[in-house]
């Protein structure tokens, strides 16, 4: 009797517990939740970010970025240096084995192209510390944020196609339209170029109505403000 009694309550405990989710809290998926995008900054993702969020992402990936290319460029030196010093010491021992004119002279002349490439390394190395990533204005993507930028040399000038209020206009760079929100648009003017060296992110697409009545689709950039 007693042990029928158990197994009863042992099998209600058990309809229970499966009605009640296992025990775990089922109003929540599971994983991520806490709203901010995952990858690296300036890469492609989804959610919604607000300005501080962007320029902290950014100024992170500036670090990183920038760390890497003074280590390389260190690194890069370092051998190039080397190099000019070993080929010095063959020059100086082959000089004093009594050889030829033609091969000394080819020596200097390899020591002339290694001296220029190490000088070539310490160039970068003085730059490293002030580089800065460009995301390519040529190929964003929804979800990119960053500075913009032609490879990783400049951020070009953009032509004003026509400002829309306050805080919005049609920018255009070669054959790329772009819809901007978030840029003080006052002191602009239809068929003026002006440089965004702003944080900027590629939020979606937009399509708007052309002066000629047709539509045309283009993506959107949000201005968060200097990096």
């Amino acid at each position: 009797m007693i042990r029928a009694v158990l197994c009863l309550q042992l099998a209600f405990a058990a309809v229970v517990l499966v009605a009640c989710g296992g025990g775990r809290d089922t109003t929540q998926p599971a994983g991520k939740s806490d709203g901010k995008p995952d990858g690296k900054p300036g890469a492609a993702s989804s959610g919604a970010r607000d300005s501080a969020e962007i320029r902290e992402a950014w100024a992170d990936r500036v670090r990183s970025e920038r760390a890497a290319k003074v280590e390389k460029a260190t690194a890069d030196l370092n051998d190039a240096e080397k190099a000019v010093a070993d080929a010095q010491k063959r020059l100086k021992k082959t000089i004093s084995d009594g050889t030829t004119v033609s091969v000394v002279t080819k020596m200097k002349a390899d020591i002339a192209a290694l001296q220029a490439k190490r000088d070539r390394a310490k160039s970068a190395l003085d730059a490293a510390p002030s580089w800065e990533p460009r995301i390519e204005i040529r190929t964003i993507r929804v979800g990119e944020f960053g500075v913009l930028g032609v490879g990783e040399v400049y951020t070009p000038p953009l032509k004003v196609l026509q400002i829309i209020d306050r805080s919005t206009a049609l920018l255009q760079y070669q054959e790329q339209v772009f819809w901007v929100e978030g840029l003080g648009t006052s002191a602009l003017a239809d068929g003026h170029h002006i440089t965004l060296s702003q944080i900027v992110e590629c939020t979606g697409n937009k399509t708007y109505t052309t002066p000629l009545g047709t539509t045309r689709t283009v993506l959107v950039l949000k201005v968060h403000g200097q990096p």
